[in-house]
């Protein structure tokens, strides 16, 4: 999510006195732009301090510590031994045990420098014609039972409640691929990686800032076709959701509604929810910074965010590791906001079934939560494990799904969870 504080806009002039340790007239020059009247600066703390950090090491330092995360991030592309050194760095801050085969990490740099080429691909083979309707017909299920449910908050005004509602009518939904495919016009040689990895970085560089003081696309994509994982955007009032997810275990065309919303409804329904929560309160309808809450609403929302945080945090990760609730809290709301939206969307849809399908004994209630937990099966070495707990605004898969769950109480009557075990708890959080 992007926070109003990051928005603190300046002029050349202003930039100037702010940092002046930097020539700003060879920087533009050296990116082939012309700046904009205005400039946002991002971290107003950072470039305050930027004379003095500059100052406080000599050239040939800097020199040496942009060098590095050059070599760094080109590793790949550069002789073995750049590409081992930057391995041993992996092993020892991820636990990182093997590399991963040349083969997928020649994809991978493809994917980086010629992604929408790669997805329509992509898009044409594994997400056929019929994938795409039917994923809207998701989204758009999803949409119409947040849209009630926001009118049935008991803890938001009816006035903001409007406001709610009229952004949740203009939300771009982008599913699976995107209506007009990126154009590539740089050199791609097939004796020169290293410069293929440099032109395309140069490529999309240049295109970002080319789109400078120009109307918003609110259709841009900032994933590409094929990548497991949506998002919402806060700053354009979109949210994505990606060919590479929509497929098992989140999603197949031919798989039961109720399959389908326990794993793809409720990402869908998370990332919904960011639109609506303390930072999407930041944002109206096209995106702008403009706060459309009340304090009052603020203070309620805060409130049953406390419960979440306290909740979470008494989930240990590790021994004598928790997650840390205030850090997810955002992230925990969503997927709590997300499941419950998904299971009422999945209810909506069947309430007029002639039949109810049974699979391999469970019912579709069952079929549903089964869905959610397969859609988070995954498994972490403890050293990332550790890593995550501290700087992940995210909880572990394990109680995304453990902590989303225990707090909707058709979960407990699906499984027959007896009132005060640890899925069917006497005190529940929610939010949404």
């Amino acid at each position: 999510m992007t926070s109003p504080a990051l928005y603190n806009p300046t002029d050349l002039k202003g930039l100037a006195k702010q940092v002046k340790s930097v020539d700003w007239k060879a920087f533009w020059k050296a990116l082939a732009i012309e700046p904009s009247k205005r400039i946002v600066v991002t971290t107003p703390k950072y470039f305050a301090a930027l004379d003095k950090l500059r100052g406080k090491f000599k050239p040939a330092q800097w020199s040496s510590y942009f060098t590095y995360h050059l070599v760094q991030r080109f590793s790949f592309a550069l002789p073995k031994a750049f590409d081992d050194q930057a391995f041993e760095l992996e092993k020892l801050t991820r636990g990182v045990e093997a590399r991963q085969e040349r083969s997928k990490r020649c994809i991978e740099a493809t994917q980086d420098g010629l992604g929408e080429l790669l997805g329509q691909q992509y898009a044409s083979k594994y997400f056929p014609g019929g994938s795409r309707q039917t994923a809207t017909m998701l989204v758009d299920a999803l949409v119409r039972v947040m849209n009630d449910g926001i009118g049935r908050l008991d803890w938001m005004s009816d006035a903001t409640k409007q406001i709610a509602q009229a952004k949740l009518g203009r939300l771009v939904r982008m599913i699976g691929y995107p209506d007009k495919w990126k154009t590539y016009d740089f050199d791609v040689k097939r004796d020169d990686f290293a410069g293929n990895r440099l032109r395309s970085a140069a490529f999309e560089q240049h295109r970002q800032l080319a789109r400078a003081g120009k109307p918003v696309d609110r259709g841009d994509w900032q994933m590409n076709t094929y990548t497991v994982d949506a998002y919402y955007d806060a700053t354009a009032n979109t949210t994505a959701i990606p060919a590479g997810i929509l497929q098992p275990p989140f999603f197949g065309q031919d798989r039961s509604i109720a399959a389908n919303l326990g794993g793809i409804g409720t990402v869908i329904g998370h990332e919904l929810t960011h639109g609506f929560d303390d930072q999407g309160a930041l944002f109206d309808a096209d995106g702008n910074l403009k706060n459309w809450w009340t304090k009052d609403d603020a203070a309620k929302f805060a409130e049953k965010g406390s419960c979440v945080a306290d909740m979470y945090s008494t989930f240990e990760a590790m021994p004598k590791a928790f997650v840390n609730g205030r850090l997810t809290l955002g992230e925990n709301v969503a997927d709590l906001g997300g499941v419950k939206m998904a299971f009422g969307a999945y209810r909506t849809l069947r309430k007029d079934a002639g039949k109810v399908y049974v699979a391999d004994g469970f019912t579709e209630d069952q079929q549903f939560f089964i869905a959610v937990g397969q859609s988070w099966c995954s498994k972490l070495r403890p050293a990332e494990l550790q890593r995550r707990l501290i700087s992940d605004v995210h909880a572990p898969p394990k109680f995304r799904v453990y902590g989303s769950l225990r707090n909707l109480p058709e979960f407990g009557e699906a499984f027959s969870c007896a009132p005060g075990t640890p899925m069917h708890p006497a005190k529940s959080c929610s939010a949404w």
